[in-house]
């Protein structure tokens, strides 16, 4: 009986020692991929996780590692691939799914994305990126109401973050709540003045608010910033036009004529002749 039992347990030991090689040996490469990923050294990385990924077929962190290092790649079919598989492992894993969904946005699968996003907000309201990508992707669908909140909370969450910020006052502005719009627009600019879409979101808030004097200079301010930001100078051009100011307004219907005329031939025929009617000459 003594010898049957050492006999079994000599077979069992032959049996499980090779798995548990075999996840040691996957955790090394695991750990491998990490520190080269730190490192920057994206191409090592994806070997170490795949190798680790062949040893251990049920490797939720190894696969999610994985997908990140191809979404920074911007392999992004095969960044799906893998965080598919660690969210099918790991399905209450809300950076895992705010990952898979933010390569979904990356891929134009829009609804596939809110519906990852929303699964992850859902776990964990605190990640201010996921509520920022969800509340962007609301309102690129143009449903704002449901965007405001997710933009909101990210603001909270990261209220220096500029992008989120003007995002936030995008969509107070599409709700004609232009107090909100115009708070938040120059909240944007106090953290980065020298982005000029800022500039220019806050004038036309001006510019609806029948504020002209106002809207003028973030016009000319978002044009000196960027001057081939060819809205503000088309706006800058109508407002000059609008007070008397010819010549300018010549000026800035030219350069945004410069800047559309080979992409859009009938706007800028349409260019053409509001400038000669303000009296100027087209310049192409």
């Amino acid at each position: 009986m003594l010898g049957r039992m050492l006999r079994l347990a000599v077979a069992l030991s032959i049996l499980f020692a090779p798995l548990a090689a075999s996840a040691d040996e996957a955790d090394v490469h695991y750990r491998a991929g990490l520190a080269l990923k730190k490192q920057n050294k994206m191409d090592e990385a994806i070997a170490e996780f795949e190798q680790a990924i062949k040893l251990r077929g049920d490797y939720a962190a190894a696969e999610y590692s994985l997908g990140i290092a191809y979404k920074m790649h911007n392999q992004i079919p095969e960044s799906i691939k893998h965080l598919e598989k660690a969210a099918a492992l790991s399905p209450k894993a809300a950076d895992v799914l705010a990952s898979l969904g933010m390569a979904y946005a990356k891929a134009n699968r829009n609804d596939d994305a809110i519906r990852l996003l929303e699964r992850s907000v859902a776990i964990n309201a605190n990640d201010a990126q996921a509520q920022y990508s969800l509340g962007a992707l609301y309102r690129q669908k143009k449903e704002y109401e449901k965007a405001i909140p997710h933009l909101e909370q990210a603001v909270l969450l990261d209220p220096k973050d500029p992008v989120a910020v003007s995002n936030l006052g995008v969509a107070y502005r599409q709700t004609n709540k232009m107090d909100q719009a115009e708070k938040y627009f120059k909240k944007a600019i106090e953290l980065k003045p020298e982005e000029s879409s800022f500039h220019f979101n806050l004038a036309v808030v001006y510019r609806r608010q029948q504020k002209v004097k106002e809207a003028i200079t973030e016009y000319e301010t978002a044009c000196k910033l960027d001057e081939r930001n060819a809205p503000a100078h088309y706006d800058l051009g109508i407002l000059y036009a609008q007070d008397k100011r010819n010549d300018e307004a010549v000026r800035e219907l030219n350069l945004y004529l410069d800047l559309i005329a080979s992409q859009n031939p009938k706007e800028a025929d349409i260019i053409r002749k509001h400038i000669q009617e303000l009296g100027g000459k087209p310049k192409r």
